[in-house]
């Protein structure tokens, strides 16, 4: 990668590795670090390793009664994100809910995840496969973005030890255990590219399109080439046009954060060059801002009118309230980066670096806009660890001189603060896949039950399961259910009720009659709920152990 690091073998082969990542690009430079050894590679392999191994382990512990649902952190969602690429596998062009007995008429949203389906059905690979392939090629997309993002923002060096950090790290979330606390560091996984990259796809693919937007053009600033070089600079900024498309796409709320952060720096490039009243400071903010309003607004505008056009989605998108965590939360849970963040805010301004700008403009919009009076704040501090980590690192290569041999060892005591709470996280996942943890893994007897739904009943057959089978029923099926998801599920609390309700009172015919009911689901998981009554009605179609499946008015077992 062109940087010269001193590698030291202090105690074995771990410790250059260490040193390795802390060091790269930053330490003292006297001899070209070789390929086999840089640790941009290394904290790739790394990345990706630590995001597909638990999901081996646990697939591993499966065992001969049980069967993983390939899912480990928050299942709830990851198991709606297969259910719309069930959809796709049948064929469907449109998005519509999967979670609902009135699915509605749908729209064109969710498209990830319906060609994910297509490219399941055209390859002939599992769901679920597909679904962490793709998660495993966004985390090393992701991966390249923050890289040649870290580049920009620190050409001296330490690019190495940013993506480190953002690759890895996240906060101090840990401290708040002892508290009995989960900060948003646990959950709010869009906000860090590692949990990002561990939670689905579109996570870690969107934050890779948000990065390449924020990320100036090598030489931007300089004043406008002409000829060949100034065509060429041209189409590079149009290659904005299909990429904040993509990010429209993908993650609606990254063509917002970037609008955001781009005009900040208009306005503030506006106001340096006031006295110049010179338009070519603005040149470049300008055609950002242009290229990716041109590309990713048209699809908002969209996804706005479709969603309110649609009574069963916007049903839906009422209940999708997702408000920011409490600022101390989101403190702690951004520290150390953040600490170290604000002065690296301030030390980067007498290089008047373009990617300076862009950082601390992106940090600030992604904070400013979590906390604006709305419905959907958490969604906008997605990626905000990404310019947080590169200023934390700036912070410290400022002060490096001043630091001396004590560099090293404050790296090392930042990146180690940084990574415990997602070691934890992957610890405590790890643990709920070995002891099979209910919320993550079904016995074989349900397994084999969705198996001969999938194999014979109607594509757009309705079941009728447990709250908790209502979860994995579209997701393995592709069939729809009453209840089963608490934001997907219009009217979710009222529907939930109901399906309770039904187990409890031991069935009742009207119920199922007046919700046009196709099969219903009885397994250990509904038993819990309570014990069925139903004679009439009803025809046992499919037994495995303790699992049944009936149809309801003969509907019976149709392909």
């Amino acid at each position: 990668m062109g940087s010269r690091v001193e590698i030291r073998d202090i105690d074995g082969g771990n410790s250059r590795v260490f040193w390795a990542i802390i060091g790269g690009g930053v330490c003292q430079k006297t001899m070209p670090l070789r390929r086999e050894q840089d640790p941009t590679t290394l904290i790739t392999v790394l990345v990706l390793l630590m995001i597909a191994l638990p999901f081996l382990a646990a697939a591993a512990a499966s065992g001969a009664e049980h069967v993983f649902a390939g899912l480990l952190f928050n299942p709830q969602d990851g198991s709606s994100y297969l259910a719309k690429m069930f959809e796709g596998w049948r064929g469907d062009e449109r998005f519509s809910l999967p979670y609902a007995a009135d699915p509605g008429q749908g729209a064109y949203l969710y498209l990830l995840y319906l060609y994910l389906g297509r490219l399941a059905w055209f390859s002939g690979l599992p769901l679920p496969w597909v679904f962490h392939l793709a998660r495993q090629g966004g985390a090393l997309l992701l991966l390249w973005a923050l890289l040649r993002f870290y580049r920009r923002l620190l050409p001296g060096g330490g690019a190495a030890l940013a993506l480190a950090l953002a690759g890895l790290g996240s906060g101090l979330g840990w401290l708040a255990l002892f508290a009995g606390r989960t900060t948003a560091d646990f959950w709010v996984a869009e906000a860090f590219p590692f949990l990002s990259s561990f939670a689905n796809p579109h996570f870690p693919l969107g934050l890779a399109l948000l990065t390449w937007l924020l990320t100036p053009p090598a030489g931007a600033g300089r004043a406008p080439s002409g000829g060949l070089a100034g065509w060429m600079d041209l189409l590079l900024h149009l290659a904005a046009v299909p990429a904040a498309l993509g990010l429209a796409l993908v993650s609606p709320f990254g063509v917002v954060i970037a609008l955001a952060a781009w005009t900040a720096v208009l306005a503030w490039q506006g106001w340096e060059c006031r006295r110049d009243l010179s338009l070519a400071c603005l040149r470049e903010p300008g055609l950002r801002i242009a290229t990716i309003a041109l590309g990713g607004l048209p699809y908002l505008a969209y996804t706005l009118w479709a969603v309110q056009a649609d009574p069963q989605l916007s049903g839906w998108n009422a209940q999708n309230l997702t408000l920011s965590p409490p600022a101390w939360d989101v403190l702690l849970a951004l520290s150390p980066a953040l600490l170290l963040a604000i002065p690296g805010a301030w030390l980067g301004r007498t290089g008047g670096r373009a990617a300076w700008r862009v950082t601390v403009a992106w940090a600030a919009a992604g904070v400013l806009l979590a906390y604006f009076p709305w419905d959907l704040q958490r969604r906008f501090l997605m990626g905000v660890y990404v310019p947080l980590a590169g200023l934390a690192v700036l912070a410290l290569q400022e002060w490096k001189g001043r630091l001396g041999k004590f560099y090293r060892p404050c790296a090392a005591a930042l990146l180690a603060a940084s990574v415990l709470t997602n070691l934890l996280i992957l610890v405590s996942l790890l643990a709920g896949g070995l002891r099979r943890d209910p919320a993550l893994f079904m016995s074989r007897d349900e397994n084999a039950a969705l198996e001969w739904i999938a194999a014979n009943s109607p594509l757009h057959a309705l079941v009728l399961a447990s709250p908790e089978m209502g979860l994995w029923i579209p997701a393995r099926t592709g069939r729809r259910v009453i209840y089963g998801h608490p934001f997907e599920t219009p009217d979710a609390d009222r529907q939930r009720q109901a399906v309770e309700h039904f187990f409890r009172q031991g069935g009742d015919l009207t119920f199922l009659g007046r919700n046009e009911v196709d099969f219903l689901f009885y397994g250990p998981r509904e038993r819990q709920l309570g014990s069925l009554q139903l004679m009439g009605g009803i025809t046992p179609v499919f037994s495995s152990g303790n699992v049944v499946v009936y149809a309801v008015d003969g509907s019976g077992a149709r392909p």
